[in-house]
C-alpha cells in the first residue's frame, strides 16, 4: 500500500514517530502533532507541528483533554490542508494522555465527514493509571460513534507477555509492536495507489482487506491475538484468551486444538486441582489429567479428560465415547469427562451413560470462568 499517511499525535504519539523512523518509514509518510513546544523541537521528523499555541501557549497539555480539543479547532484548518484524497490514514497515539485522546474523535469526525478512510491504532493505559484508563474507555465509547476501525493495544497484557519489565521498556517494546502491526498493514502489495485513486468508493473495502491482514498478522504472532469482533487485541495467555471467550465466545472455533486442551487445562488449575497437560504424541487419548482430592482418607481421584474443539456442526459421536471409556480403563481413573465446543449427538449421549462418562459443552463453562478470572 503506498497511498497513505500516519498522523501520531501527543507524547506517546512522538515515541511512535521515532520507532516508525528508525524502522524505515519514510519521513514523508509521517506527521507528527503536539502542544509541547520541547517535544516538537527534539522531533528528527520533517513533518512536525506545533498546534493549538494559544490554547496550550507551547506546553503540554498535562492530559488535559479539553486543552486538546480546543488545540484542534484552532489548528483544524492546517490539519484540513495536510489530508488529501488519495491516502489511507493511519491515526496513532495513546489513549489516557490529552492530545491523542482530546483530538482523536474530532479528527476522525473530521475524516469520516470527509469520506476519507483511516484506522486508529493505539495503546491503553497501564492498571495503575486508574483515572487515565476511564478517560480512555469514555473516549473508545465517543469514538464508536464515528468509526469500528480501532485497533487497540492493551499495554498491562504486553507488559505480562514479555515479562517482569519495568514500564520504560514496557513502553518500547510497545511502540516497536504498533510499528509490526503498521508494518504489515503498509507492506500488502494487493492493492496499489493505482487502484486506489481510480475511486473513493474502494477505499472502504480495500481498508477492510487491510485489516482483515492485520489480524491474520496479530493471530500469528506470539504475543497477541485478536477477537473475531472485539476491538481490543490481547496477549497470546491462557488468561487474557478466557477473558476474550467471555466477550465473544465464538472466537473458541479459531483458536487450534492444541490450544484449546491448554485452556481447559488452565480452567482445572485455576479451580485449584492439580493438573497435567498430557505431551501430543504419548496422550494414550488423555488429553488432560486431572486429579481431585478423596472426601476421605485414601488416594486422589483420578479424571481423564477429552478436549474436542470442533466446529458447531460436527457433533462428538459415539465413537470418540468408547474410545474416552477406553481411555479411562486404560489409565484407572475414577472418573471420564468429554468438553467439546459443538455438541454431543443422541448415540453418544446414550453411549456416555453406560460409561459413566460427564459430557460438557464449552459454553457451559463461561459462567465458571467469569467467576474465576473474577476471582
Amino acid at each position: 500500500m503506498e497511498n497513505y499517511k500516519i498522523f501520531t499525535f501527543g507524547g506517546a504519539g512522538n515515541s511512535i514517530a521515532n520507532t516508525l523512523l528508525l524502522n524505515s518509514f519514510g519521513e514523508d509518510k509521517i506527521f507528527y502533532f503536539d502542544t509541547d513546544q520541547n517535544a516538537i523541537n527534539s522531533s528528527p521528523l520533517i513533518n512536525k507541528f506545533l498546534i493549538g499555541k494559544q490554547a496550550a501557549a507551547g506546553k503540554s497539555t498535562n492530559a488535559d483533554t479539553n486543552i486538546a480539543r480546543i488545540a484542534f479547532n484552532e489548528d483544524k484548518d492546517l490539519i484540513k490542508r495536510l489530508i488529501t484524497t488519495d491516502n489511507i490514514y493511519v491515526l496513532m497515539g495513546g489513549f489516557g494522555g490529552g492530545v491523542f485522546s482530546g483530538m482523536i474523535t474530532l479528527i476522525s469526525a473530521l475524516l469520516k465527514e470527509s469520506n476519507k478512510a483511516f484506522i486508529i491504532i493505539s495503546t491503553f493505559p497501564l492498571k495503575f493509571e486508574g483515572n487515565r484508563m476511564k478517560q480512555a474507555v469514555d473516549i473508545i465509547e465517543e469514538l464508536n460513534h464515528h468509526t469500528d476501525k480501532l485497533i487497540l493495544l492493551k499495554t498491562d497484557d504486553l507488559q505480562k507477555s514479555f515479562g517482569d519489565l519495568s514500564v520504560e521498556e514496557t513502553f518500547r517494546k510497545t511502540d516497536h509492536m504498533l510499528v509490526e502491526i503498521v508494518k504489515e498493514m503498509t507492506q500488502q502489495t494487493q492493492h496499489t495507489s493505482e487502484i486506489i485513486n481510480k475511486s473513493s468508493i474502494l477505499l472502504n473495502p480495500i481498508l477492510e482487506d487491510i485489516i482483515l491482514q492485520i489480524k491474520a498478522f496479530i493471530t500469528t504472532s506470539p504475543y497477541l491475538i485478536a477477537t473475531s469482533s472485539s476491538k481490543i487485541i490481547v496477549s497470546n495467555t491462557n488468561k487474557e484468551i478466557l477473558k476474550a471467550l467471555t466477550i465473544d465466545p465464538e472466537y473458541v472455533h479459531t483458536i487450534s486444538p492444541r490450544k484449546f486442551e491448554e485452556l481447559i487445562a488452565y480452567i482445572y488449575t485455576m479451580s485449584g486441582l492439580e493438573t497435567e497437560l498430557t505431551k501430543q504424541s504419548r496422550d494414550n487419548g488423555a488429553d488432560i489429567l486431572v486429579w481431585t482430592p478423596p472426601p476421605v482418607l485414601g488416594d486422589k481421584f483420578l479424571t481423564v479428560i477429552q478436549a474436542k474443539r470442533y466446529i458447531k456442526k460436527n457433533k462428538v459421536g459415539s465413537g470418540e465415547i468408547r474410545e474416552l471409556g477406553g481411555t479411562s480403563l486404560l489409565f484407572k481413573a475414577d472418573k471420564a469427562q468429554m468438553i467439546t465446543t459443538s455438541d454431543y449427538s443422541k448415540p453418544a449421549i446414550e453411549t456416555a451413560k453406560s460409561f459413566k462418562i460427564d459430557l460438557l459443552r464449552f459454553y457451559e463453562l463461561n459462567e465458571t470462568i467469569k467467576g474465576l478470572l473474577a476471582g
